[in-house]
């Protein structure tokens, strides 16, 4: 049986006809609901991940310029200090040094040979705390074999921290139980 129609080509046919292509209003409401059931379980574990990836840059910042220091104070052959300072719990610094005097909350005060050397702000790791109990807030590597005055450093967000040990023979280490990158604590 032939069908007939009165149109003779597709874009002869009203406009009424031809919309059959595209979503209804039910269609689209569903979407967006599970659009935002989705976005509503993702953000909290999104945010976590961004939390963790701050706490494990400055823990992996620290560790370096530990790293940098100890050699700092071979190649030299002399002692080299790292000193820590703290306003609060999330408003700190640190600053190599080769001096007894650093304070890295002023400006050009701590240096190497008498060349200004870095500070780190807390700025750039935003809502880390840190702690110490290095005596005087300081470790100093000698430069004879790299060793150290023996004492730790914890980092921490508001669930989740680590924690970078130096041992006097010099060796730096990093532990956390909420990082899987490191061992635990």
């Amino acid at each position: 049986m032939a069908s007939f129609s009165i149109f003779r080509r597709k874009e002869d046919m009203p406009t009424c006809i031809k919309s059959r292509y595209g979503f209804t209003l039910l269609e689209f409401l569903v979407t967006m609901i599970v659009i935002g059931i989705m976005v509503t379980v993702g953000i909290p574990s999104f945010l976590d991940m961004i939390t963790k990836h701050r706490l494990k840059g400055a823990t992996e910042s620290i560790y370096g310029d530990l790293q940098l220091t100890r050699m700092e104070a071979i190649k030299r052959n002399k002692n080299i200090s790292l000193t820590f300072q703290t306003v609060d719990a999330n408003n700190w610094c640190y600053a190599m040094h080769d001096g007894d005097d650093c304070d890295c909350t002023k400006a050009n005060n701590c240096t190497v040979d008498d060349q200004i050397s870095m500070v780190t702000f807390s700025e750039e790791f935003k809502d880390i705390g840190i702690k110490t109990n290095f005596k005087q807030d300081s470790t100093s590597f000698n430069p004879v074999r790299g060793t150290s005055n023996s004492g730790s450093i914890t980092l921490t967000t508001k669930q989740k921290s680590s924690k970078l040990i130096v041992s006097s023979r010099g060796r730096i280490r990093v532990c956390s139980d909420d990082l899987m990158e490191y061992p635990a604590c």
